[in-house]
């Protein structure tokens, strides 16, 4: 019983170690995993943070179970996370490259390590070309710093001047303050 019970406990402990191949005919072939089916069997997001949108970066992917490992697909991973991060206002948020693990079968575990860091807030909003009238601002000191909001305000600008008859090209330009975890954002019509 005692045997069966090392076995198994061994045999559980081992579906979880990679294989190293033994050399073969002089070949120095130790340091390569054996893949038997390649296939992804996991991708894990791990943040330290509660709010981490894990939900939200999996959409990001592009990298799938059951496929085979693509290195430059995980870069792309990577980086679209990254954006979406920013793009949330996290703009110091970081995402690990991808950790590729590979079980005795052969199967790869993925795993990125995600940090939100902190959320920017827009600190200031000027808007420059335009009357105070003229002027619809949809976003504020205190604000989150979502990128999409901050072009969203862009876009309202620009179609209430058009309304209006007035010049209505808005240029938007941001300015960001690392150390105060701000930014400021310039609106200019022409």
């Amino acid at each position: 019983m005692k045997k069966l019970l090392a076995i198994a406990s061994l045999a559980v402990i081992g579906g979880f170690v990679a294989v190293k191949a033994l050399p073969t005919d002089g070949d120095a072939l130790a340091d390569r995993v054996i893949p038997r089916n390649g296939a992804i069997a996991s991708i894990s997001l791990d943040g330290h943070e509660d709010n981490v949108p894990v939900a939200a970066l999996r959409t990001d992917l592009s990298t799938k179970l059951g496929e085979t490992v693509d290195a430059q697909k995980l870069v792309t991973d990577r980086q679209a996370m990254l954006a979406d991060l920013v793009g949330r206002g996290f703009l110091s948020a970081t995402v690990s490259p991808a950790q590729v693990m590979f079980a005795s079968d052969g199967a790869a575990y993925i795993v990125f390590d995600v940090s939100l860091g902190q959320q920017y807030r827009v600190r200031s909003v000027t808007v420059t070309g335009a009357t105070e009238k003229d002027a619809v601002i949809t976003i504020s000191s205190g604000d989150d710093a979502i990128a999409s909001r901050i072009e969203s305000a862009r876009n309202i600008l620009a179609e209430n001047l058009a309304r209006h008859g007035k010049p209505h090209d808005v240029t938007l330009t941001t300015t960001v303050d690392h150390a105060a975890a701000v930014v400021d954002v310039a609106l200019v019509t022409h």
